[in-house]
């Protein structure tokens, strides 16, 4: 029976290994990653999925059944290609859904038409193989000629060793001070007068350049910027290796700096602890995420080592992080230490409310979830500044967050946008030297100011970019 099938007698049996191919030369361009295992992995699912749709509709009893690959070619290829075509641009999925359903439309409407003209049949095909295939070569073409560096990290000399410890403190999501009472009728006047009085210095009206954890954190440890606004289309995956053993820590590290890195992305590339982002990103999971497959839930996988957890593991997990960091802050060795804490407390998936930790916070509404945690945080990241400053030691303290909410969903889009790009930052160094910090600062340059003023490595500070968005 299966001879019998229209796209077998014609020789259409080569679709699903062509749009199987365009696919993965979709996802190489835009990831710029090669792993063997994870390539083919995908490249079955993708080639059984086309082959279940293939199936399915070839075994239909429709008029003119031999001429069903027709439908099936150009919807296969539409769903394959659609987040691609989007992809660039400013609200990708919202626009994919909007414009899926209009474009599948005349596109159904056009292979209905030509059903009723059988002599155009045989080109139509012809004609949209030759776009498969020349599209799939252009991709690889754009793909292999992509740049593959992404940052340049500036050669990091230091003048002497460094006589301050150093702590970077980093509140995911935790929205810019005007914002908070804004949007949520919160005041973190409390926060502010606590870290005033242990002499921080509130960096007024700071942005972040990138309004995602990876790309703040990637260049801003590595104390540069992308190297062009096209490299957002693939940042995601090939910024990852740039965090691992970043400009940073290899500075700290060389000047024989204790380190500890409690944060949600990799230290090193051997860092697999549970609740990290793993290098290198799974193939799978970008399939589900930016192809047709996205509509198959079962296919819908998630990064290694970042699972969606329950309440209670995840603010277990979430504590022991900051115990772990508090065991650190306690060495009573005479070396220097650097610290990088990424707490997540006001990001989604929400774990907490005012008082500590609640069962029902991923069944509040969004807004009101967020509103919830936020008088904890503060004091979250208060009890580490006291821990911190117990130690009497000279030291700089940066508490920034990496970007806005972001998730605000009840207001324009554009002002939506904006708030996602405004940040918090404020700085404690002994001996109060403060004149560096100005208005405005990104975290990009925040950090070579602290690099500068710990290590005297006279970094430039560069242009202030503000707002590219993700």
């Amino acid at each position: 029976m299966i001879k019998k099938l229209s796209f077998f007698q014609n020789g259409y049996w080569l679709h699903p290994l062509l749009l199987a191919i365009y696919f993965l030369l979709n996802v190489w361009y835009d990831s710029a990653k090669i792993s063997f295992t994870e390539v083919v992995g995908t490249f079955i699912t993708v080639v059984l999925l086309l082959a279940i749709i293939w199936g399915i509709l070839g075994l239909l009893r429709w008029k003119n059944r031999r001429n069903i690959s027709l439908l099936v070619t150009p919807l296969a290829g539409l769903l394959l290609n659609a987040v691609y075509v989007q992809a660039n641009l400013l609200h990708e999925q919202i626009r994919f859904r909007t414009t899926l359903g209009i474009t599948l439309f005349v596109i159904l409407m056009i292979a209905l038409r030509l059903r009723k003209v059988r002599e155009l049949l045989s080109n139509a095909h012809t004609y949209l193989v030759i776009l498969i295939l020349g599209w799939s070569l252009f991709l690889g073409y754009r793909w292999f000629s992509y740049p593959k560096e992404i940052i340049t990290p500036p050669i990091l000399e230091a003048s002497h060793a460094g006589e301050k410890d150093v702590y970077l403190l980093v509140m995911d999501a935790y929205a810019a001070t005007p914002n908070l009472q804004k949007y949520w009728n919160h005041s973190n006047k409390p926060f502010l007068d606590s870290l005033g009085s242990r002499g921080f210095h509130l960096v007024k009206n700071s942005h972040t350049t990138y309004n995602m954890t990876r790309r703040v954190m990637s260049t801003m440890l590595n104390v540069n910027y992308l190297n062009s606004s096209r490299d957002l289309a693939r940042s995601d995956e090939v910024l990852l290796p740039f965090i691992p053993g970043n400009a940073s820590s290899k500075l700290f590290k060389a000047k024989n700096y204790n380190t500890c890195w409690y944060s949600l992305l990799q230290e090193t590339e051997d860092d697999f602890r549970n609740g990290v982002y793993i290098f290198p990103m799974s193939f799978t999971h970008y399939a589900a995420a930016r192809s047709a497959i996205f509509y198959i839930p079962f296919l819908i996988s998630k990064v290694p080592g970042y699972p969606v957890e329950k309440p209670e593991p995840k603010y277990k997990r979430l504590m022991k992080r900051m115990a772990d960091f508090q065991t650190f802050l306690k060495d009573s060795s005479a070396a220097r230490q650097f610290g990088y804490y990424h707490s997540e407390l006001s990001h989604e998936n929400y774990v907490v409310n005012k008082k500590g930790f609640d069962p029902d916070a991923e069944n509040r509404p969004e807004m009101e979830a967020y509103g919830q945690t936020l008088v904890y945080h503060e004091g979250h990241i208060l009890e580490l500044v006291r821990n911190i400053l117990s130690r009497r030691r000279p030291c700089i303290i940066l508490i920034m967050s990496d970007h806005g909410h972001r998730w605000i969903k009840n207001i324009p889009r554009s002002e939506a946008d904006k708030e996602g790009f405004e940040n918090f930052m404020c700085v404690y160094e002994t001996g109060q030297h403060y004149g560096d910090w100005y208005e405005g600062v990104t975290p990009v340059n925040a950090w070579r100011i602290v690099l500068n003023h710990t290590f005297g490595t006279a970094l430039p500070l560069l242009p202030d970019h503000i707002g590219i968005y993700e």
